[in-house]
């Protein structure tokens, strides 16, 4: 008994979490190696407000994922063209699939309403911080120890005339 208990309490999210992870480490393999024909991708058209963008000559792999109207989808090609970050998205229908379950699941065993038609539920969604990843990209600006002589570049200009002619008394000044 304890043990049904301990999986209504936490244990049913571990074992979607699972098939969730596996689904998408499926379509990322999936992706990588080109198993999937162009009909089945979903362009997406992010617009861009960034100066100094340049246009990308084609298509580059890409990872990440994203929801949209309760559909998971699986980036695989990115590119920037003009002011524009177009996404060929693979769309994940088993995480789809896995995602209601577990909502449907979660309300099931905690006795909340399922559906969305209950807009006037006073009930809260834990939010674990778990369940959200943000890509995290580190810059380093290091300078190199040692400079080899080939790297050695320097630029070197001669003022010709330090002294500047000035037409006129300089002003006083006044404390």
């Amino acid at each position: 008994m304890l043990a049904v208990y301990l999986f209504n309490l936490t244990g049913y999210r571990f074992f979607f979490r699972y098939y969730i992870n596996q689904s998408n480490q499926q379509i990322a393999q999936q992706a990588d190696n080109s198993r999937y024909s162009d009909s089945e991708l979903t362009e997406i058209k992010i617009k861009l407000n960034l100066p100094y963008v340049t246009d990308w000559s084609g298509y580059e792999r890409y990872d990440g994922e994203m929801e949209l109207d309760g559909k998971h989808y699986n980036y695989v090609k990115r590119k920037v063209s003009q002011d524009t970050l177009y996404l060929l998205c693979l769309p994940n229908e088993t995480k789809t699939k896995l995602s209601i379950e577990k909502n449907d699941y979660a309300a099931k065993v905690n006795d909340m309403p399922a559906g969305k038609d209950n807009t006037n539920s006073s009930v809260k969604k834990n939010i674990l911080l778990n369940e959200f990843s943000q890509q995290l990209i580190y810059f380093d600006f290091s300078v190199a120890n040692s400079i080899t002589p080939a790297e050695k570049f320097y630029i070197h200009t001669n003022l010709q005339d330090t002294y500047i002619d000035c037409i006129g008394q300089p002003p006083e000044i006044v404390s």
